[in-house]
């Protein structure tokens, strides 16, 4: 578990049990050209107050989420692949808050993003495709803004929250969600990252 401040360029963590990166605290991360892959539990593990910013790096093959934000966990995603995790790429929860611009998010178990439990997410440019469940999740009480998104499944909201217009392809949402997990009973079957067409939602209360 990372506090206080750290600077991480160009390094490779696997980890076979727990998170390959975990912040808490109040610390304050800034990462670039990382590879994290092979974890335990979620690959980045951001909650209680800590703060991320990752550019041009990989999350992946995850046995939980690729990257998991609880209790008031800030994170910045830019340029990133968040993909093949066991269970969300992107979990955001718990008074949140996410900046995800221009990342991949592809080929994870459950869905691309989640947004739960009073977090908020801002979306932009962003490649969402091949994920099982849906492409970008939003409970009852979460939000944000998603001006561009490329995703099979648009973004699915638990209630109040509707797109403003009907998504061009055929969304299948959840009736519940899931909530943040941090480990996975089963191995999900292998998945497809196939690119697909672009689909611009935007989300407001």
């Amino acid at each position: 578990m990372i506090a206080g401040r750290l600077q991480l360029d160009n390094v490779t963590i696997a980890s076979g049990s727990g998170s390959a990166l975990a912040i808490s605290g109040n610390a304050d991360v800034t990462g670039h050209g990382l590879i994290i892959r092979d974890s335990g539990e979620a690959g980045v593990s951001v909650r209680d107050g800590g703060r991320l910013v990752l550019d041009d790096s990989s999350v992946e093959t995850s046995r939980s989420a690729g990257i998991s934000l609880v209790n008031s966990g800030e994170v910045t995603l830019s340029n990133d692949r968040i993909v093949g995790s066991a269970g969300t790429g992107i979990v955001v929860a718990d008074n949140s808050k996410a900046r995800l611009i221009d990342n991949f998010v592809a080929g994870n178990a459950w869905s691309g993003v989640e947004v739960l439990r009073s977090a908020s997410a801002e979306v932009t440019g962003n490649v969402i495709s091949g994920n099982r469940e849906a492409g970008i999740y939003l409970s009852r009480d979460g939000g944000g803004h998603f001006p561009a998104i490329a995703s099979p499944k648009a973004a699915c909201p638990g209630s109040s929250l509707t797109p403003r217009r009907a998504p061009s392809t055929t969304t299948k949402c959840r009736r519940t969600p899931r909530m943040a997990s941090t480990s996975v009973e089963a191995a999900r079957p292998a998945l497809s990252t196939t690119r697909s067409r672009a689909t611009k939602v935007t989300v407001s209360r």
